[in-house]
């Protein structure tokens, strides 16, 4: 039980480090790049990952292969490039804080799909939430005279459709018992691969080109993070999951955007507004009335 807490810590920090490279370099090259980069990577590691553990040996039921690839279009290709955008934006910390989040959405979605009843208590978690995400753009306003409604707009985009990918990806599961979870996440990524071939027919994307026009430095620093932050944190989040408690994991990865905003204000030398501590605190009281 103890070792799925730190499984579950190490996931959270991987994840939160590497979102403060993948906005970094959203903003040097592109967002398209990047979530195409880290998406190609994640394929190749998934499939590799399902290979040696024995998948591949036979095909998914249709609704299950369709949910997964569907499940990789609109969360891990469309989805994550609202989400990159808000990196670029407003930054990975503030942007995690909206991304945790995803209760919320996953819960209202249970309600009108599946009937669940939405208590009180995660009505005033709401409440708590969307407090937070108007301090991120007091924030912004108080700096430079202006709303920032795009950022949070798109990190709100970003979570929506993650949800939806996160519930099509459940539906998978389902449909075929026998679909392991590393076989899932290997379709979930060839959908997004999908997309992106589609999207590269109308905008390019020269993945390639600009990998090869990266210095050594950063062209390992962005192939590493798009490893650790796809891959390795998703097979340590799996994990913590099967062996531990799911409410107190689920409070361990609450504090991603803690960590994102220690690493930033490492990176940029500069300490974190009272306004972060704000929105932290906002998010904080309403995370807890999820749990």
């Amino acid at each position: 039980m103890i070792s799925s807490y730190w499984y579950a810590l190490a996931s959270t920090f991987i994840f939160a480090s590497c979102s403060v490279v993948f906005g970094h370099f959203s903003n040097k090259i592109s967002v398209l790049w990047m979530n195409s980069f880290k998406a190609s990577i994640a394929l190749i590691a998934f499939s590799f990952a399902t290979y040696i553990s024995g998948g591949f040996t036979r095909m998914p039921e249709t609704a299950s292969l369709v949910s997964f690839l569907l499940s990789g279009l609109v969360g891990l290709n469309i989805g994550d490039i609202f989400l990159l955008r808000a990196f670029k934006s407003i930054g990975s910390a503030r942007t995690l804080l909206i991304f945790s989040f995803q209760p919320i959405f996953l819960g209202i979605a249970a309600y009108f799909i599946f009937d669940q009843i939405v208590t009180p208590t995660k009505m005033l978690a709401i409440v708590f939430m969307m407090a937070c995400v108007f301090t991120v753009s007091y924030e912004k306003f108080k700096l430079a005279g202006r709303w920032e409604i795009r950022g949070p707009l798109y990190a709100l985009i970003g979570v929506s459709l993650d949800s939806v990918g996160i519930l099509l990806t459940r539906y998978g599961f389902n449909s075929d018992a026998n679909v392991s979870v590393l076989e899932g996440n290997f379709y979930r990524c060839l959908g997004a691969i999908v997309g992106f071939f589609i999207f590269s027919r109308f905008v390019p994307l020269n993945l390639m080109k600009s990998l090869k026009e990266l210095a050594h430095k950063p062209k390992a620093i962005v192939i590493t993070a798009s490893f650790m932050g796809t891959f390795v944190s998703l097979w340590l989040y799996l994990t913590a999951l099967s062996r531990g408690h799911l409410a107190t994991i689920a409070a361990i990865v609450g504090t991603g955007p803690i960590f994102a905003a220690v690493i930033e204000a490492a990176i940029s030398k500069k300490w974190p507004s009272k306004y972060l501590f704000i929105a932290f605190t906002l998010f904080a009281a309403g995370f807890y009335l999820l749990l």
